[in-house]
């Protein structure tokens, strides 16, 4: 297995940037899922009993969505960590929550074993995913729908407006002596 980076802490440093990753239960043989609202979870954040790696916080508004109530312990190895792609190798014997000390943002598309699986806003702003019992292959990739988007609208422009300055005509026009303009030859 390839590894980039190496742990310290609890922490996976690649490239000068750490990165926790880790399943918030790691030492726990059973973590507690809390569901609460912004202020009470950045009051838990911030109290000095918090660790991440017994509990974690999800917005209330999520519980429909969550299916692991009893996370249990998790082996956690890097197999790859870009910028925008993150690939895991879990292991878990049963189901447990994967949360990634990286900022939530709704681009952020997670795979587990090629199958998409959402990814969840937890501890008032990192990253979480659900994982089944079992040794898995999780991938978290950065895909922005609307950079693409612009991406193609801008380049369709940019073809426009070749197009048009470069149509039949546009060089054999002269220029007006006055004011330097280009105009259509007059003929006769």
């Amino acid at each position: 297995m390839e590894r980039f980076g190496s742990f310290v802490g609890g922490t996976f440093r690649d490239e000068g940037r750490p990165l926790a990753v880790r399943s918030p239960f790691d030492g726990a043989e059973v973590g507690q899922v809390t569901l609460a609202d912004a202020p009470t979870t950045l009051a838990a954040l911030t109290n000095s009993s918090f660790d991440p790696r017994h509990v974690v916080y999800f917005p209330a508004d999520l519980e429909p969505r969550i299916r692991t109530r009893n996370p249990v312990r998790a082996q956690i190895s890097v197999r790859h960590s870009r910028g925008e792609r993150l690939e895991l190798l879990v292991s878990t014997p049963g189901p447990t929550i994967l949360v990634i000390a990286q900022a939530y943002y709704p681009s952020w598309q997670a795979r587990i074993d090629g199958r998409p699986e959402p990814v969840l806003r937890a501890n008032h702003a990192f990253q979480a995913v659900e994982v089944p019992a079992g040794i898995h292959n999780v991938v978290l990739h950065y895909e922005d729908q609307a950079f693409r988007c612009g991406m193609v609208v801008s380049i369709l422009a940019m073809v426009f407006c070749s197009t048009a300055w470069l149509r039949p005509g546009n060089f054999n026009r002269e220029p007006n002596r006055s004011t330097g303009e280009k105009r259509a030859p007059t003929h006769p």
